[in-house]
């Protein structure tokens, strides 16, 4: 609708709820949660009953984040009220002690963590299959509010806070705590600083905006350890990330006169070189930093003949387009997908389906 309040709207509905969770997309990342987080801070200051639901850990680098007993870990039984574990703790990055709890024992998942809830927000998720199991949830009768930057969002929700010239959700967010009138502290802040930082790469990809400078210098007055953080995101890695390093290194192809740059990694060599999923987060950039180079894929296998796609691009390629074709989505210069394939078929349909971007 033209010249809707969307914001209003958002703010409206949350004001008027008792109990909201919020859910992260899986393949946590800094903006997912970072934006979850700093809404649900805030509607604790609202004195709201508020949750972050997750199904998987919180990533090592995001774990100095103020999780405390807000995230919450959604297991098999979670939606009948029974017991789950807790997804992380927190600390101060400000050089202290933090406001929340950084350890001891994960905290339950009960009855009233588990729902029902009035409100449900999706955040960073363009697409319900990004939650995993927690998808079902969209289908119990709360309201949900679907908010995101992501050009190929489906507008799934009951409403819809959606600006895709956003350079990450949490810019969205920031602004929707704003519009609800909860002052900013050192917690929320590190979790705004957080999204708008990690998903325009350190403030240096071609999504960032003035405006998100403007929201990280207002984040930065709470005194937040610039250099830890940046150091957490983008260059502490473990051994078994270093050894993925090498790995596509030694293993990227090269198509369409050097203009596409493709790595598989099976399950079995990841196995192999002592790694997890998580130390394949960032090393599609390894491709797209080659010169030359306008578009890498990074193909890791999920499960059994199941690989996720990650897909990033210089200049003008649109990878959402191919993201879109399997089901996927993003942005212009940054998408993904999920493929069914066995893994040596797994190169040559990706340079197919990429054909359109080099014609």
């Amino acid at each position: 609708m033209a010249g809707r309040d969307l914001y209003g709207d958002v703010a409206e509905k949350l004001r008027a709820a008792e109990s909201i969770a919020v859910l992260v997309h899986n393949s946590i990342d800094g903006d997912t949660l970072g934006s979850a987080l700093a809404l649900v801070l805030a509607l604790a200051k609202l004195g709201k009953k508020a949750v972050v639901l997750a199904e998987e850990k919180i990533p090592e680098n995001l774990s100095m984040l103020p999780c405390g007993d807000y995230v919450r870990q959604y297991g098999e039984g979670a939606g009948d009220g029974d017991a789950g574990e807790d997804a992380g703790g927190g600390c101060d990055v400000a050089g202290g002690a933090g406001e929340s709890d950084a350890g001891g024992a994960p905290a339950e998942v009960g009855a009233a963590d588990a729902g029902p809830w009035d409100v449900l927000v999706v955040v960073d998720a363009g697409d319900p299959g990004r939650l995993g199991r927690r998808a079902r949830l969209l289908e119990s009768g709360a309201c949900v509010i679907n908010i995101d930057h992501h050009i190929t969002n489906r507008g799934y929700g009951d409403i819809n806070l959606i600006i895709s010239d956003a350079a990450a959700t949490a810019e969205l967010v920031y602004h929707l705590i704003c519009r609800l009138g909860v002052a900013m502290d050192r917690d929320i802040a590190v979790c705004i600083y957080t999204g708008i930082c990690t998903d325009t790469g350190g403030f240096s990809y071609n999504n960032t905006t003035s405006g998100c400078h403007e929201i990280a210098a207002e984040m930065l007055r709470f005194d937040l350890d610039v250099n830890k953080l940046h150091y957490l995101f983008f260059n502490a890695i473990t051994c078994g990330k270093l050894r993925c390093h090498g790995y596509v290194a030694n293993s990227l192809k090269f198509h369409y006169s050097g203009r596409l740059a493709v790595v598989v990694i099976s399950d079995s060599a990841l196995e192999a070189l002592g790694a997890t999923e998580a130390d394949c987060e960032g090393l599609v950039d390894i491709g797209r930093n080659v010169r030359g180079v306008e578009v890498s894929a990074m193909a890791r296998e999920t499960k059994p003949g199941e690989f996720r796609i990650n897909l990033r691009s210089r200049n003008d390629a649109d990878v959402s387009i191919m993201a879109k074709r399997f089901g996927g989505g993003g942005h212009v210069a940054a998408s993904g997908c999920t493929i069914c394939a066995r893994a040596e078929d797994m190169e040559g349909l990706i340079v197919e389906a990429m054909a359109y971007a080099f014609d």
